[in-house]
């Protein structure tokens, strides 16, 4: 239905463009077929049987497709045009749950594995609102969620309090966020949420810092006697070698 209006209904084409992906459509040539009216849309070909065919020929993709007669069912299976937002939300929540299932099906296929032992493993999904395309069109309040955390951290690196990069990115929000309310109404946890989370990347940055020092450190220790051990070098000289003073010797080995 979603594909055969964006033959017949030029704002229809319009919205579904802007709002799905052609990874969100399941069946390959109903993947294909989009990704061909959304490049011919790009491009501001009008979009007919015959500039999709054609745009399909020179992917060598129509007869995946299907060829003409797909094409022609799926303009025949247009139903009511003024159902179109029903119609993306189906795709959206599909495209959703086939990811839900891939990574709980992955999730138990590991649990069956030969060995034993119990196994954790955690599949991390990036959020930040220039990734994963598809999940953030599909979920408007984690694409809202993530706009504005990206907000907040750029107001920060242009040197402002992380107060006034709250207050600002509640009050610059578009009106059509559905988290916008809830962030006017909760204005004092959100800050301290950032808050929060602030402190603890610092910390962690400040623990990753340190390890990469000790890491470093321990490098050097190890070339020093292996210099010794496998070349015969004197400390002396495998220290002169490698640049490293007798202070910084004495510190690293006390």
């Amino acid at each position: 239905s979603v594909l055969g209006i964006c033959f017949l209904n030029e704002y229809a084409l319009d919205k579904v463009c802007e709002e799905l992906l052609p990874e969100m459509f399941f069946d390959d040539k109903n993947r294909n077929i989009f990704e061909s009216i959304c490049d011919l849309h790009k491009n501001k070909v009008a979009i007919d049987i015959t500039t999709v065919k054609d745009d399909l020929e020179k992917k060598k993709k129509l007869d995946a497709c299907g060829g003409v007669d797909y094409l022609s069912d799926v303009i025949d299976s247009v139903a009511i045009a003024s159902n179109l937002e029903y119609y993306m939300q189906i795709v959206k929540d599909n495209y959703v749950r086939r990811n839900l299932i891939d990574t709980a099906t992955a999730i138990a296929s590991d649990a069956y594995d030969e060995d034993g032992d119990i196994e954790v493993r955690v599949n991390m999904i990036n959020i930040n609102s220039d990734k994963n395309p598809g999940l953030m069109k599909s979920c408007k309040p984690l694409y809202e969620y993530a706009w504005t955390v990206e907000s907040v951290r750029r107001l920060q690196n242009e040197k402002m309090n992380l107060d006034a990069a709250v207050d600002k990115t509640i009050d610059d929000m578009p009106d059509d966020f559905m988290i916008k309310s809830f962030l006017v109404a909760n204005r004092a946890e959100v800050k301290q949420m950032f808050l929060t989370e602030y402190n603890e990347e610092k910390m962690l940055e400040l623990e990753g810092k340190e390890k990469y020092e000790e890491g470093l450190i321990d490098a050097k220790v190890e070339a020093v006697f292996k210099l010794m051990k496998k070349k015969g070098f004197a400390l002396k000289d495998a220290l002169s070698t490698l640049d490293i003073s007798i202070d910084e010797w004495t510190k690293y080995t006390t």
